[in-house]
């Protein structure tokens, strides 16, 4: 792992933004790192610029709301902001997929947890965005290996992978937002660079014009009358030159701002570009053999098809599977090695992230990569020192090993969420400048309203619970939306709520279940009534049914070949003759002696039915008959008839 000073000089070149996705990091310029760069990772980056104010300690000490949800939460060998904690354990939406900042934290908790194996090296995602730019971008990484700027971006990643035999390379889709933007980035700073240029010459021809017309002034002053009108002629000429020069510069400047834009566009894309990464995914490189190096592909999508010649096709690797192999290529650039020396495939029998998953996510990729990654290292003797192909290439192996695995992406996250809450405790150990998760008075003031609370107590819910036995209320989900202080007429003390008295509680669970939709915007009150509402109907709804259910025993609906008939009673004696009770009992008949009363003549049936009926009473055949009889007496569905029709 890099030491911490380069790795902050990392994460200020390129903080890699899940799920989306993998290192959100800007990508470093070709022979010197840039310095500014996102902080978060797949998504928009955790730390805008925006609605933050002035204050600049905003990061570690918020205001308001705004700064605190964009504070650092944690900021020593990564950064993580509250509100990235905040949505580690969300499983729907959007806000489901991982970050970079949090794909950093679950590959620094996997580094520290499993620092007794020497051998194995864990890439930051930065990194592995740095050599897929170093495959794909012409010229992107420096020849000059004794450059200063060289050794700061690329050296702490070859002291720390260089010398290790087993080395994790995260992969993402968002990487390859990075070449392009590399492009657009060094363009603008072309064009910004041309055009100070251009500025700079026509201050220069500004300069010039202002001097000669200093000097044709004075010359006008010292000269007779009769040249006064000669020289102020050629003073206003002076003056009309130096005003279309001046309008030169003022063009000159116009073009470097549009240039300064355009440069900090580029810029901003360069951070933001790879926010559109939407899988995460790894590499396991093996160089313990470095006569026969080995590179295995681990993806949690992948899906294995029997072709008709037996042989397995790997599918559903399309996303990441074409830049893992341009991030592996790229590492081969950066330390040297043979193009294209390793045995490189993708293992067929990993536990798939949705298909072996116990949740339902919307974004399991992400704590995919967290707990497999836990998981083989976890067991290295028997996992990764024999091979990882020999385990997950194995047909044999694959239910077992999905057993073993035993994924369930919600308890992944909630057990990142309590690694974090305690990291976080350590941090506030070392700073005890820090308030407790950096709610400082200002912010605490300015979540004083209904929305502002659901949305703290809603942000301590993600704590662990606390050891001491001490049980707590069970914390208040957030309606959603609304920025009103609008306490409305709810904060009477009740625990109730509506004529019926519906616990709030109960309410609450169904505001919790249901988060934004038809609840976003509303005060406290309206979201309550509404909830109220809805719980009523709900209970009026089923109280029909449970009455219509006992009043109107259900009835066995008789099938004929399309048609369904409904309610038809089987002890009704206008459709069906009384048998005496010795006669209702018989062997069932074989089924292919019964005909298909759609195809044959109704003489026909009629005489099967008769000749067959008091037989079948009572078997297996009974409902047959019962179908026959139907069908020739009526020759059409009693489907929305009346009972009068059986008459």
């Amino acid at each position: 792992m890099a030491d911490s000073e380069a790795q902050d000089n990392l994460n200020k070149a390129v903080d890699t933004p899940t799920d989306t996705p993998a290192s959100k990091a800007v990508a470093p310029a070709a022979v010197a790192a840039p310095t500014t760069a996102p902080a978060d990772g797949t998504a928009p980056s955790a730390l805008p610029q925006h609605a933050t104010g002035a204050n600049p300690n905003r990061f570690e000490h918020p205001t308001n709301k705004a700064e605190w949800l964009n504070s650092h939460y944690l900021n020593e060998d990564h950064s993580l902001t509250v509100d990235a904690y905040t949505k580690v354990t969300v499983t729907g939406g959007g806000d489901a997929w991982w970050r970079g900042s949090h794909i950093n934290w679950a590959l620094e908790l996997v580094r520290n947890r499993y620092f007794e194996h020497e051998d194995v090296g864990i890439a930051i995602p930065h990194w592995c965005n740095m050599m897929y730019l170093a495959e794909t971008v012409p010229d992107y990484l420096p020849t000059d290996k004794e450059d200063q700027a060289y050794k700061v971006a690329w050296g702490p990643m070859i002291t720390d992978l260089g010398n290790k035999d087993i080395v994790i390379l995260p992969v993402n889709d968002g990487y390859q937002g990075a070449a392009a933007t590399y492009a657009v980035y060094t363009g603008a700073l072309e064009s910004a660079n041309i055009a100070k240029e251009e500025v700079r010459k026509a201050q220069e021809e500004v300069e010039r014009t202002d001097k000669e017309a200093r000097k044709s002034h004075k010359k006008a002053e010292k000269a007779d009358q009769e040249e006064v009108d000669k020289e102020e002629a050629d003073k206003q000429e002076v003056n009309k030159e130096a005003r279309e020069v001046q309008k030169a510069v003022n063009e000159a400047r116009e073009t470097l701002r549009k240039a300064k834009a355009d440069e900090k566009k580029a810029k901003e894309a360069q951070q933001y570009s790879q926010t559109a990464g939407a899988h995460w995914s790894f590499i396991v490189v093996d160089r313990r053999d470095r006569n026969h190096p080995r590179a295995h592909y681990v993806d949690g999508m992948v899906v294995p098809q029997r072709r008709s010649n037996g042989r397995w096709a790997i599918t559903n690797i399309e996303i990441n599977g074409r830049i893992a192999g341009q991030v592996l290529r790229g590492f081969d650039r950066v330390f040297e090695l043979p193009e294209q020396g390793f045995e490189a495939h993708t293992l067929k029998f990993v536990p798939n992230m949705s298909r072996d998953n116990a949740c339902r996510d919307n974004g399991p990729c992400g704590p995919h990569l967290y707990a497999f990654l836990d998981h083989i290292l976890g067991r290295k003797t028997t996992l990764i020192d024999t091979g990882l192909h020999t385990t997950f290439d194995d047909q044999s192996l694959r239910s077992l090993r999905a057993r073993e695995f035993n994924f369930n992406s919600r308890t992944t996250r909630e057990r990142f969420t309590e690694e974090l809450f305690a990291e976080r405790k350590k941090y506030e150990e070392r700073r005890p400048d820090l308030a407790v998760a950096n709610l400082t008075r200002g912010v605490l003031n300015d979540l004083t309203t209904v929305n502002g609370l659901i949305d703290l107590v809603k942000f301590v819910k993600k704590a662990p619970p606390s050891k001491s036995g001490t049980k707590g209320v069970r914390p208040q989900g957030n309606a959603g939306g609304s920025n009103k202080d609008d306490d409305d007429d709810d904060d009477d003390g009740s625990s109730d709520f509506g004529d019926d008295l519906i616990p709030k509680a109960i309410l609450q669970i169904e505001i919790d279940e249901n988060p934004g939709g038809v609840y976003t915007g509303l005060s406290r009150r309206e979201y309550y009534a509404l909830a109220y509402n809805t719980l009523r109907d709900a209970q009026a709804q089923h109280d029909r049914n449970q009455k219509t259910d006992q009043s109107d025993p259900k009835i066995p609906d008789i099938y004929l070949g399309k048609h369904r008939y409904r309610n038809v009673p089987r002890d009704n004696l206008r459709i069906f003759p009384p048998l005496a009770a010795d006669d209702r009992y018989t062997k069932p008949r074989n089924e292919t002696s019964v005909p298909n009363f759609e195809t044959v003549p109704p003489p026909t049936i009629r005489k099967w039915y008769q000749s067959n009926f008091e037989k079948v009473a009572e078997s297996e055949n009974w409902d047959v008959a019962c179908r026959a009889r139907l069908y020739v007496k009526i020759r059409k569905s009693l489907l929305g008839q009346s009972d009068d029709i059986l008459e």
